[in-house]
């Protein structure tokens, strides 16, 4: 039997980007243009997508923020 957290993470990972499981419709002012934007699981084991995207964030977020205001020679980021 596979626990429920691990079961949760595998359906939000099949039902992301799908646009039958939720989107949000977005208009554009400026060029009249309508957009449909699929929901994101937001995983971070399985979807390489919102892993993907959350590293970048965190990623943009530690050199824009973080260490720019601490006096650094060298920066080292390990993933555990």
């Amino acid at each position: 039997m596979v626990p429920r957290f691990v079961e949760r993470e595998l359906r939000s990972f099949l039902e992301c980007g799908v646009l039958a499981h939720g989107f949000l419709r977005v208009h554009c002012d400026a060029c009249g243009r309508d957009r449909v934007v699929a929901f994101s699981c937001k995983g971070r084991s399985l979807c390489s997508s919102c892993g993907g995207r959350r590293m970048a964030d965190t990623a943009a977020h530690l050199v824009g923020r973080v260490l720019l205001k601490v006096p650094v020679r060298q920066r080292v980021l390990s993933v555990s």
